[in-house]
């Protein structure tokens, strides 16, 4: 599997969601016809095709404008040229765009890409029309900007991100935990099977497909998950370890639905098989 096979969208994700996982403070959208719950559809926002936080700029890009050779996808644009044949919002979008650009150059900031999928505006679609999204979990990087034609190249990190669980965090912890006395039994989990795990999942919660937050230090947070509980004497290997995002794997465990989980994330496993 490619690169590009692995980051192809195939599902319609939200905006609002994608630009709030990469970091991005989206509380300005929830001033929206009068209430939060239309911040989501804010046209305001939603049709931008950028955005700049304090820790990233997200910048939206189309998979079929993305090119892999030996391992590397790149992506050329030229935001300034978009504007000088456009108008309207179209002109104020580009604009914007290739400021971000410039200001994920200038304060050496990662730029994070919402993979879109569907029809771009071209002689043939006189319309624009996303059906797919997802956020890339490896962040991108300006290669090459010219000053004078505005013509830019972004380049994807090389090298995967780091993925981390519920464990890992306990792991790094603190220099210096508070101590107490605990007579417990517990079944040893191995690391080498969760990190399995979440290299497998590449940052999507196994269940739901939606990306894993990332923690203050750029890590992909992921919790791990025996299918079969090893109370059940279900195996410590990576087919039945699932990674899921923290409120799914609450309702493997707590839920009304957890059974129909199970059965679910079983059968996802066997195509692993």
């Amino acid at each position: 599997m490619t690169i590009l096979d692995e980051i192809e969208p195939i599902r319609r994700q939200r905006v609002y969601d994608l630009v709030h996982a990469a970091g991005v403070d989206v509380s300005h959208w929830d001033v929206s016809k009068g209430n939060s719950s239309s911040a989501a559809s804010n046209p305001k926002y939603c049709f931008d095709w950028s955005f700049v936080g304090e820790s990233a700029v997200v910048l939206n890009l189309w998979h079929d404008g993305m090119e892999e050779r030996e391992g590397i996808v790149r992506y050329a644009l030229n935001p300034r040229q978009t504007a000088e044949k456009a108008t309207g919002r179209r002109l104020l979008r580009a604009r914007q765009m290739e400021a971000a650009i410039q200001t994920a150059m200038r304060a050496r900031l990662p730029i994070r890409a919402i993979v879109n999928a569907g029809n771009r505006k071209n002689a043939s679609n006189r319309t624009t029309s996303v059906k797919r999204r997802l956020l890339d979990p490896v962040a991108w990087r300006v290669e090459s900007y010219d000053d004078e034609t505005g013509h830019c190249t972004l380049v994807r990190s090389q090298g995967r991100p780091t993925f981390i669980d519920q464990f890992t965090a306990r792991e790094i912890g603190t220099e210096s935990p508070d101590k107490k006395t605990v007579t417990t039994e517990v079944t040893a989990r191995c690391p080498q099977v969760r990190q399995q795990v979440l290299t497998r999942a590449n940052g999507y919660c196994e269940y739901c497909r939606e990306p894993g937050f990332t923690t203050g230090d750029g890590k992909i947070f992921l919790e791990t998950h025996h299918v079969i509980p090893l109370a059940e004497s279900g195996p410590d290997t990576p087919h039945n370890v699932v990674a899921l995002c923290p409120n799914h794997h609450r309702e493997a465990h707590h839920g009304a639905m957890r059974d129909a989980i199970r059965q679910q994330l079983l059968a996802h496993l066997q195509t692993f098989a």
